[in-house]
């Protein structure tokens, strides 16, 4: 009986110990990506007159060159290429670093009102030495991280989660070792005060 596992952890383990990338890279020639067209009969016929032979590109061809791989990350592989390209990239270069997208945990900074020694907003002035010629408050000031990239963040760790929940249904029409279950990562762990503090940990 297949055994459950976390597809996070699945895929960390097809694109890390298994070398999947490496693998199809050794079926395709060099190729890494979404699968190529297939080839054309035009082709086909060019190997032969050149070679005397057809090339074996399947995974037996592969073995025989020295690459080996488990037909369960070769099934993970092809979900995660068959996912939208913004979504397959988030998805391997997590895979490959074990690590989640980064989402802030302390959050966007803020806009204040830079304030004088005595407490009082700045004011800006045509001569600040003589403060003369009085501009007005001075702008509001940010403290702490642009609010623009910790929602650019956010949005990416979205995608990045939606992937792996999608890739559950993908995988499991067809994984034999193995069936994915939904990632125990928090869809949006900056609202989940517990999953934050574990995740940012």
């Amino acid at each position: 009986m297949a055994e459950y596992r976390d597809i996070e952890e699945l895929l960390i383990w097809a694109f890390g110990p298994q070398q999947v990338e490496r693998y199809v890279r050794t079926l395709r020639g060099g190729s890494v990506g979404p699968a190529s067209a297939p080839q054309s009969s035009e082709d086909a016929m060019r190997q032969i007159l050149l070679l005397g032979t057809r090339v074996d590109s399947s995974s037996a061809g592969a073995l025989w060159a020295g690459a080996r791989c488990h037909d369960d990350a070769v099934t993970i592989y092809e979900a995660v290429m068959a996912l939208p390209a913004e979504a397959w990239v988030e998805v391997i270069k997590h895979a490959r670093s074990g690590e989640r997208p980064y989402w802030y945990p302390d959050g966007p900074g803020r806009w204040v009102t830079p304030r004088d020694k005595w407490g009082q907003p700045k004011r800006l002035w045509r001569d600040p030495v003589r403060q003369r010629g009085d501009l007005g408050e001075a702008p509001p000031e940010l403290l702490g991280i642009d609010p623009a990239m910790v929602e650019e963040a956010r949005a990416t760790y979205r995608l990045w989660h939606t992937a792996l929940c999608e890739l559950v249904g993908l995988v499991n029409r067809d994984l034999v070792s193995w069936r994915a279950r939904w990632p125990a990562a928090s869809p949006e762990p900056w609202l989940d005060p517990v999953g934050a503090h574990i995740e940012a940990g």
